[in-house]
This record gives C-alpha cells, structure tokens and sequence, in this order.
C-alpha cells in the first residue's frame, strides 16, 4: 500500500516536473536567436570596411546578444547591466570614429563584444538546465552557443589586430596574412573565426603573429570538444525524461533483492 502510493506521488511529481518544464521551453525563443546570429554574420560581409560598418555590426551583434539574454531569462540586473554597456559601446565607439581615433574605436567595439559574448553562453547554459527534458529548443540553444563561440574569437582576433596595428594599416591588415594577395577587410575576422571554429582550414588567410595563431589552435580545440562532447550527448539523449516513477521502481526492486538474500 505504502509503495503503491509513494508510486501515485512519483507520477505527480514527474507530471509537474513535465508540465513545468513545457512552459520553461515555450518561453524559449532559441530559434530567433539562432536566426539572429546568422544575420549579424551574414549582414558584417556587406556592412563595409568603414566607420558606418563598423557600427552597423556592432549594433546587430549587441541587438542579438541582449535577446539572447532576455529569452534565457538572465535576470532583470543582468540585462540592464548589459544593456548599459551596450549603449556606452555604440556611443563610445561613434565618438571615437568621428574623431578619428579609430584604434579606439575597435578596441572599445573588441573588448565590450569580448564580454558580452563570454556572459551570454553561460546564461543560455543555465536556461538549458532548467529543461526537464532534451527537445528541439535544447538544441537549438546549445547550437546558439556554438555559433556564438564564433563571434567571440571574432571579437578577440579584432582587438589582437586593434592592439597592434601600426600607422595607417587597419586592424585586419595588422592580423592577417593573405595568401592571395587580397587586402584583408573588417568582416574578415568573423569569417576567419568561422573557418577555424569548424576547422575547415582554406588557408587563404593566416594570423600574422604568434599570439593569433596561439589563440586560432584554441578556438579550433574548444569548438571540436564542444561538438564532440556536448552536442552529441544531447543528440543522443533527445526525449530522455528523468521519471521519479522510474527511480522509484529501481528503488523497489533492489528492496525486494535485499529481502529475498535475507
């Protein structure tokens, strides 16, 4: 009698937790942040090299990355937090452009994406937690970290190259060596960061110092391990749900052997 209805309340608390865990998902907007990233990466090859690019990719990198935020559910401070210093970097760095101090400008836009790209993860990461259940939305999430891996390098590769360029070279042209004698461009960093994420390896662009090139392995290492490790753990558990009912039964069961060696 007793175990029947420790059962009942098992089955209560796994339809809860079930229940619970449909809501936490259906908040979840996983899908457009993933979308969202694809155009910030896809809009940077057309944004330009100028001042007007610069800002239009930081506008949509920092646009993705406080709605990430918001449908993680990272906490009123967080995003306020981050909304600040978002704001502070788009006006930081248009003052910068327009009185020339482009240097400036490229590092404010490199370390402040360095950040919020390095926070954003982590609170995707605790909202994938809260998922009773590994579904589409799990997914996609864990997809949105990978892809934001990408403009995280991006962003590193860009203060590299923003430290130590010299004269009139840009920060690209200070990062890069071309292998087809192309002169290397702003979007180049995100396309680079990509190509080394995914270790494709075309070798039309090289990182011209030691530090980038340090820096170029690890990425690379991170996202293989990231693939290789966390996303195919959750692939491979896709409609897992832990059931009390299951636990209890298990429970029960190793009861009875116990009993029966007695």
């Amino acid at each position: 009698m007793k175990i029947t209805e420790e059962l009942h309340h098992a089955e209560d608390e796994a339809s809860h937790i079930i229940v619970r865990g449909e809501k936490v998902i259906r908040a979840d907007r996983y899908l457009l942040v993933f979308f969202l990233i694809l155009l910030t990466v896809l809009s940077s090859a057309f944004a330009g090299d100028g001042s007007w690019g610069l800002i239009i990719t930081l506008l949509l990198q920092t646009a993705t990355l406080l709605v990430a935020l918001r449908t993680s559910d990272a906490g009123r401070k967080s995003q306020m937090v981050a909304g600040v210093v978002s704001l502070l970097t788009v006006a930081g760095v248009t003052i910068a452009l327009l009185t020339g101090n482009e240097r400036i400008a490229h590092l404010a836009y490199a370390s402040s994406m360095v950040a919020l790209v390095a926070v954003t993860p982590m609170a995707i990461i605790r909202r994938l937690l809260s998922h009773p259940t590994v579904n589409i939305t799990t997914i996609t999430g864990a997809a949105n970290i990978y892809l934001l891996f990408g403009l995280f390098w991006a962003s590193v590769y860009t203060a590299i190259g923003a430290v130590t360029h010299v004269g009139t070279q840009t920060p690209a042209q200070a990062f890069f060596i071309s292998s087809t004698g192309r002169t290397p461009i702003g979007s180049d960093f995100i396309y680079y960061s990509y190509v080394t994420l995914a270790t494709v390896g075309y070798g039309d662009l090289t990182s011209a110092s030691q530090l980038g090139r340090m820096v170029s392995i690890t990425e690379a290492l991170v996202g293989q391990l990231y693939l290789v490790i966390v996303v195919s753990v959750l692939v491979a558990n896709v409609g897992h749900i832990r059931r009390a009912k299951e636990k209890l039964s298990a429970e029960d069961d190793t009861a009875s052997d116990d009993s029966a060696a007695d």
